[in-house]
């Protein structure tokens, strides 16, 4: 039987574990922790758990999560056991637990203890409150739902013109993406009439909105306190007892705002705002909200005087778009926000060539059928590129303008242009049942490149174009040199892209020699490129570009494959190659499909030693820790060796270092570099060594050019290295002769 105050019997890892030494452990840790039987039965809880739960151990232990807590909570604390039990795994939640005060909760981290021999595997947990934070985390919630629907209610604003659609959209966003309850708004008919219900928009689960436009808000006493008053409302729902309407609205719980619209002065209408939350509407909010009142009353007035003068100012009535001039004010804004910090942003500019033939032949309304819909295909391709579609401009009769912000280099924009923008242009456009395509030209400028403002970098964009037209380009950048340069770049994506399908790809093996005798010791695989037009190229010349584009994980896949089948063949053949190890890439590893690939491959060699290794970056491994330790960990179950690779470059913390399940370390080149001058960089190479062996794991030392590093790293206890002292990589015929020569 097991024993509720030392839960573990003898066996193996904390099975062992002395019983005063777990309790003093337990005592002290800083969260509520327990053991649960394979029956979901509690076997122990440590003192903090009498203190938070006020459950001692003699209501606990024997007991179930049903015979416990609440109903509504206890099921969920059971699928999660359950999940622990059955996938033996570790899982890392968050739970909750009802107090005086509201909703508590924890961050729990629940783990199997493996069976040993007297007793079935049991649910370890530990957990500490993470109630402060969540809450606050609550209110950043709110904060940015409050401030989305600003964005998307001013983004409304721009482009509706109509009272009616523009007070549905504001209140459909405010149930939608905003996720209140419900929406509405009431207007003033007239002026000193009473306000009528005007729009209402109810969220997904909520009661439909129980206000009748026929008797309208009318009946609300604080509905007339925000008119007349000119201010802000807040209550809660339980508040709400003197006011038979709103307290029907808000039956649910909850809390609502009520927002007076005002203009010059006079009380037009109420915005009335209906959360789940019974703490919602808190100082930051309320300050968000009450701008969104104004934009509303801004626009309400705007309408009611109709001010399309000022509408034309900015905008061009046949397509909607911007004009010029707020073309251009847009792009002034997004170059202030970089001032601080330059981040590349583009402006092209098109144009339609021989519009005028087009109008010719078809007539004016088949132009203006025409540029209605160019400008509808640019908004929508750049929503599809990730771009605003507010940032596309009518700059004259047949010409338009893109602004592209989210790029991160030159190629982004040139990308965005090349496959989204000309391709959609390309396409037939629809007019009075006649199919007509179209042709256009571009130009393009940078920022910061080829202007620090506005005017000049819609100047250049310009240029560009009247270059482009001049010539038989389709588009054309700013300066000859950046041309060249993206020319030159999306060619070399392109080539690419066809070298995997037409097996371009080679692989050459730089040999790793041991220190210890000197003899071949490993093969390192890396990939090169016969490149038709230029010869065998090194893999700077192109990797960092199939990183890029995401065809580092086709390539990569090729690489593992092709140095395994390389690896048989030689033993085939009666040699006795060393193992292979292959770079592994950031965007391979983290596929959830990589360990299931990579075994279906190791597979194929039946019960024989695979002979593998995966090298991997620190800084790959850090990107996700435990995501990399449960992956790794079944690979080296594969029997295939884990080196990770540019150690010492990535901050790793040694607390993670050491669960890593690794065969090897390699030494980042930029310490065995300066070793034989600085003795900062020998201190380094020293611990790494020692740390290593410590954790019985190989140390591999790369970029060795020198004798003297060569006698350093042996005198160190270094294990391989490899470098142009020994070896550059070679082609596999040459490693072949290399094995049989042995």
């Amino acid at each position: 039987m097991v024993d509720p105050v030392n839960p573990c019997p003898p066996g193996a890892g904390a099975d062992t574990a002395d019983g005063g030494l777990f309790e003093l452990f337990m005592h002290h840790l800083p969260g509520v922790a327990c053991i649960k039987g394979a029956d979901g039965r509690y076997l122990y809880v440590n003192d903090t758990w009498e203190t938070v739960y006020g459950l001692p151990p003699g209501q606990t232990l024997g007991r179930l999560n049903e015979e416990l807590w609440p109903p509504d909570l206890a099921p969920e604390y059971t699928a999660n056991d359950r999940r622990v039990l059955q996938g033996r795994e570790t899982v890392r939640l968050i739970e909750r637990t009802r107090g005086q005060d509201g909703m508590h909760y924890w961050l729990c981290h629940k783990f199997p203890i493996p069976a040993a021999a007297e007793r079935d595997t049991m649910l370890g947990v530990v957990a500490v409150e993470v109630t402060d934070r969540v809450r606050v985390e609550e209110r950043l919630r709110r904060a940015n739902r409050v401030l989305g629907v600003l964005s998307g209610i001013n983004s409304a604003i721009v482009r509706i013109h109509d009272r009616k659609a523009l007070l549905d959209e504001a209140c459909r966003i405010a149930v939608e993406p905003g996720q209140f309850r419900s929406a509405w708004i009431a207007l003033s008919v007239a002026p000193a009439a009473p306000i009528e219900l005007a729009a209402a928009g109810v969220g997904d689960g909520a009661r439909p909105v129980p206000f009748d436009p026929a008797r309208a808000i009318a009946g609300s006493p604080l509905v007339d306190q925000a008119l007349r008053d000119r201010r802000p409302l807040v209550r809660r729902a339980t508040e709400l007892d003197a006011d038979r309407v709103l307290g029907e609205w808000a039956a649910d719980g909850g809390a609502i705002a009520l927002l007076p619209l005002v203009v010059e002065g006079v009380a037009l209408g109420v915005v009335g705002l209906l959360a789940a939350e019974s703490d919602a509407f808190d100082e930051e909010e309320m300050k968000v909200l009450e701008e969104l009142a104004g934009d509303v009353s801004f626009a309400l007035d705007y309408i009611d005087k109709q001010e399309r003068l000022a509408y034309l100012v900015l905008f061009d009535a046949m397509t909607d778009l911007p004009n010029r001039t707020l073309f251009l004010d847009r792009l002034a804004q997004q170059l202030h926000a970089r001032q601080s910090a330059p981040v590349m942003l583009g402006v092209i500019a098109f144009d339609i060539e021989r519009f005028g033939i087009l109008i010719n032949t078809l007539g004016r309304h088949a132009g203006d059928a025409v540029l209605r819909q160019v400008a509808q295909r640019l908004r929508a391709t750049l929503v599809s590129a990730g771009q605003d579609p507010d940032h596309v401009a009518r700059i004259g009769a047949d010409s338009f303008a893109v602004l592209v912000t989210e790029a991160q280099d030159e190629g982004d924009v040139a990308r965005i242009l090349d496959r989204t923008l000309l391709p959609a242009l390309d396409e037939p456009f629809s007019v009075d049942g006649i199919d007509l395509r179209i042709s256009v030209k571009a130009g393009i400028s940078l920022f910061p490149n080829d202007g620090g403002d506005a005017e000049t970098l819609f100047r250049n964009a310009e240029t560009s174009l009247r270059r482009a037209e001049a010539g038989d380009e389709r588009y054309l950048f700013f300066t000859d040199q950046m041309q060249a340069r993206i020319t030159g770049r999306l060619s070399l994506e392109n080539r690419l892209r066809k070298a995997l399908a037409a097996g371009e790809f080679v692989l050459h093996y730089q040999p790793k020699m041991s220190l210890g005798n000197g003899r071949l010791a490993g093969l390192e695989a890396l990939i090169r490129w016969n490149d038709p037009e230029h010869g065998l190229r090194q893999a700077c010349d192109f990797v960092p570009i199939l990183e890029e584009t995401g065809l580092v994980v086709e390539a990569g896949a090729w690489a593992l494959e092709r140095a395994m089948r390389d690896y048989r063949g030689w033993v085939a053949k009666g040699l006795r190659p060393p193992r292979i190890a292959v770079n592994v890439s950031p965007a391979q590893l983290g596929r959830r499909s990589f360990v299931a690939e990579l075994s279906r491959l190791v597979a194929a060699d039946g019960n024989e030693p695979p002979g593998l290794d995966l090298e991997i970056l620190e800084s790959t491994v850090m990107q996700d820790i435990e995501d990399s330790i449960t992956k790794l960990r079944e690979v080296r179950e594969m029997g295939v060796g884990v080196a990770i690779d540019d150690f010492g470059t990535g901050y790793s913390s040694l607390a993670y270092i050491a669960r890593l399940p690794m065969s090897a370390i390699k030494i980042d080149r930029s310490f065995i570099t300066p070793m034989a001058t600085d003795p900062n960089d020998v201190a380094v190479v020293t611990a790494i060594i020692s740390l290593a062996h410590a954790m019985s794991v190989k140390v591999i030392a790369e970029g060795v050019d020198s004798d003297q590093q060569s006698n350093l790293l042996r005198l160190l206890r270094c294990d391989e290295a490899q470098g142009f002292l020994y070896s550059p990589a070679l082609p596999p015929q040459r490693i072949e002769e290399m094995l049989a020569a042995a």
